[in-house]
């Protein structure tokens, strides 16, 4: 979910990948016809003015609190996963 609680479906690649996506391709493999992308929420227009509306509220500052708080989730996981033994600390380096 994303967009105010709304779906939306995208996904991103390396340029190689996402060129084989292009009507007519690009690039090495030159094809006929581009791979096809379907989904249920694919090119949803009020999800993609939804979305870009809220880049407007997502500050740097913002940026710096969410990526501290996703650190601090995965330490927190990774010291479970390897207290139980699910894991060892080798594993979890990042």
């Amino acid at each position: 979910m994303g967009c105010g609680g709304m779906g939306f479906g995208a996904f991103r690649a390396r340029m190689g990948i996402m060129e084989l996506y292009l009507p007519g391709g690009s690039g090495h493999g030159k094809k006929k016809d581009g791979l096809s992308h379907a989904g249920t929420f694919n090119n949803h227009i009020l999800t993609m003015v939804a979305g870009r509306e809220a880049l407007g509220f997502y500050t740097t500052e913002m940026v710096r609190v969410l990526d501290g708080l996703g650190e601090r989730l995965r330490k927190g996981i990774s010291g479970v996963l390897i207290e139980t033994s699910v894991v060892n600390d080798k594993y979890m380096e990042r």
